[in-house]
């Protein structure tokens, strides 16, 4: 294969049967066009389109490769891959990345109108890094077939409490340490009615807010999900600050650890907050005494891929290496348990823009659990496919996710 516009050839299939290795050679083709310069050269639409033809039979007969543009390589073989029918084979690494199959309607509104968007030429694939400036990323088919199941539209439900119980802080803060609610018993009540309200509402997702769950609560929803008739899918259980088990003899680390419950109260994922809570000034800080996970986990279901993210995990900008995370790993939908101060909504801002770009990029629906620090309220916020796009509500948020 020519890279037109260059002087040099390039060829990402030397060495490569791509008949017998088509996933490695669309990986090699799709990185060679993350490159600016072959989607910009060269670049017709009508004569692409051909050449893809062309490839995609030469690959099928097993005969040599034409000489073809980038697109149109990554075109033929996004397509001969997909008509292998391994759907159901879930993820597979190749070369640094995970090969995940795109549901229909996951492509974003942007790659569908633009041929210089690798994305347009790729209908049938999404390909997530193994690896994102230090953040390991895993694509997992979960256990649970509900969760497997999973498909848009379905009804879900996410919001806060207002209750007035408060984590149990060290004292004095700073740093902030959370060691228990203040009085778990009046929580889990909170939580018991939010969980039937969601079931009479036939909702399929719940969101709870973080650092409003802490062990013994968590054990209650577990409980509640093993023991009742309730229709439930899954749970993002909040979140608290949880000490780790070291192991031999060493000290355990303090997360801000995520819970991802099935609808039977199975953990189908534990999430550490990748970026703690760094702010204020040297005579005011408001340090979260944790240490950051690095480690992102994708479970793959029919309506794509689903993620957690704990507050500024999904929210953060600048060149921390979450800001540019989800944009790499291209999620289907984001369970955001959060918390922030009512007065400023600085971070559910910082939300709402992540989602509204997320939208645009990937198509993903994003629903956020927003806690005020001083527990007295809270609100559900979402993001979502079609008209108005986003809902939002004071306490409780109950919404069809298109």
């Amino acid at each position: 294969m020519v890279r037109r516009g260059s002087s040099k050839p390039s060829d990402p299939f030397k060495g490569l049967d791509v008949h017998r290795s088509p996933y490695r050679a669309l990986v090699r083709v799709w990185v060679v066009c993350q490159d600016h310069a072959p989607l910009q050269r060269g670049l017709e639409r009508s004569t692409v389109e051909q050449e893809a033809n062309a490839f995609q039979r030469a690959i099928e007969r097993g005969d040599p490769r034409p000489v073809v543009h980038p697109a149109a390589a990554l075109r033929a073989l996004d397509e001969y891959c997909a008509a292998l029918g391994t759907v159901d084979l879930g993820p597979r690494q190749v070369e640094g990345y995970w090969v995940v199959r795109r549901p229909p309607g996951s492509r974003s509104s942007i790659a569908e109108k633009q041929p210089n968007h690798p994305e347009y030429w790729m209908r049938h694939h999404l390909l997530v890094p193994i690896s994102h400036q230090g953040i390991r990323i895993e694509v997992r088919v979960p256990d649970d077939p509900g969760v497997r199941a999973l498909a848009f539209p379905f009804e879900a439900a996410t919001g806060g409490f207002d209750d007035g119980v408060k984590p149990d802080w060290n004292d004095p803060p700073p740093p902030y340490r959370c060691r228990r609610l203040v009085d778990a018993d009046t929580r889990w009540c909170s939580v018991a009615g939010a969980l039937v309200e969601a079931a009479r509402r036939e909702a399929r997702i719940v969101v709870l807010p973080e650092l409003t769950v802490d062990l013994d609560v968590l054990a209650s929803i577990r409980q509640w999900l093993q023991r009742k008739n309730h229709g439930l899918v899954a749970v993002a259980a909040g979140s608290f600050h949880v000490v780790e088990d070291g192991g031999a003899g060493e000290p355990g680390k303090r997360r801000n650890l995520g819970w991802l419950l099935s609808g039977t109260g199975d953990i189908l994922l534990e999430h550490r907050k990748l970026q703690p809570m760094r702010y204020g000034s040297r005579a005011r800080p408001l340090d979260e005494d944790i240490e950051g996970g690095n480690e992102l986990v994708l479970l793959a279901a029919r309506c794509g891929l689903v993620a957690l993210a704990i507050c500024l995990d999904f929210c953060e900008i600048g060149g921390v290496p979450v800001a540019s995370l989800w944009s790499a790993a291209g999620p289907s939908l984001v369970l955001v348990p959060s918390m922030e101060p009512s007065e400023t909504q600085q971070t559910n801002k910082a939300h709402e823009a992540r989602a509204k770009e997320l939208r645009r990029e990937h198509c993903t629906r994003v629903l956020v659990a927003s806690q005020d620090v001083g527990c007295q309220n809270g609100q559900g916020l979402a993001w979502f496919d079609g008209d108005p796009g986003e809902a939002r509500a004071q306490g409780w948020l109950w919404l069809t996710m298109e």
